[in-house]
């Protein structure tokens, strides 16, 4: 068990430094920035870190230009576990830190200070890391990470989430597969010659309504949603080109794979319709949390 002396110790250094900690988080706040395009909060993070005792930081790390990994260590040679924190700093686009993640990167500061420095005041061996995770909206940015072995010597890695369940250690997260879908077909005059026309735009509406049908079908959990992002330039011109977001959610990634066969049909049907080509990317895949009790 751990001592009421140490958590009291912990308790302490956070009301010291919580002025400052809160001045961190809201100028982040005030910034807010897309995924992979956080340089504001990178480096008001890692300048922070830099000033904190006994801590090795490196920036732009696993490939990634807002990434970063802060690293403390006490006689590691006597206890080689080693425990991480996760920073998310990305704002969603147009909103702003609607999910909070100004307050997920200064939390994932604060744990990682309050480690070391209990393990400084009681001489606790061991590592602690503090990981600075972007493009988290979408970007998949823990998953870049991982495929460049970030987590490869990390025997715990923790990190929390702002939410109002009340028992959100358990909270269950939905795989999700996020596609571009683009169909390229041939533009003409709307008015003086249509028929030499091949409609891209007919061939994503097509798909969305394929889409709207088939969730009759659904089950509970199933969530398929698209955005238009580009649908043409002029009311009287036959869109030559057309794409789209496909966002597809499960709960589980199994489930995820079954929907994209769904979407998947659905976008051969708009491209069979219309006489469009088409192509799918799926650009992020990310699959259900599972929780971990001993934990």
């Amino acid at each position: 068990m751990i001592s009421t002396e140490i958590i009291d110790y912990i308790r302490q250094e956070i009301a010291n430094i919580n002025k400052e900690l809160f001045d961190v988080q809201h100028s982040i706040w005030s910034n807010p920035e897309t995924r992979f395009k956080e340089h504001f909060a990178h480096d008001t993070l890692t300048s922070y870190m830099e000033k904190q005792e006994g801590w090795k930081v490196s920036k732009h790390t696993f490939g990634l230009e807002t990434s970063f990994d802060c690293t403390f260590t006490n006689e590691p040679e006597k206890n080689p576990t080693v425990i991480s924190f996760n920073s998310e700093y990305d704002a969603l686009p147009g909103i702003g830190h609607s999910c909070g993640h100004n307050l997920i990167a200064i939390a994932g500061v604060v744990a990682a200070l309050s480690v070391s420095k209990a393990m400084q005041k009681f001489n606790l061996p061991g590592t602690v890391k503090l990981f600075g995770t972007p493009g988290e909206e979408g970007g998949g940015g823990k998953i870049k990470m991982v495929e460049a072995g970030a987590y490869d010597k990390v025997d715990v890695s923790l990190m929390c989430h702002p939410m109002n369940h009340i028992n959100g250690a358990y909270f269950k997260s939905y795989a999700n597969s996020i596609n571009k879908v683009e169909f390229f077909g041939k533009t003409a005059h709307a008015a003086v010659a249509p028929w030499e026309g091949v409609n891209a735009l007919d061939a994503l509406v097509i798909t969305y309504n394929a889409i709207s049908v088939l969730r009759q079908q659904f089950r509970p959990g199933d969530i398929m949603q698209c955005v238009f992002s580009d649908a043409g330039e002029s009311a009287n011109i036959i869109t030559g080109y057309s794409a789209g977001e496909f966002r597809v959610r499960g709960p589980t990634i199994q489930r995820v794979k079954e929907l994209r066969k769904c979407l998947i049909n659905c976008v051969k049907a708009g491209s069979i319709a219309t006489g469009c080509e088409y192509k799918i990317e799926e650009q992020t895949a990310y699959a259900d949390m599972i929780s971990n009790e001993i934990i």
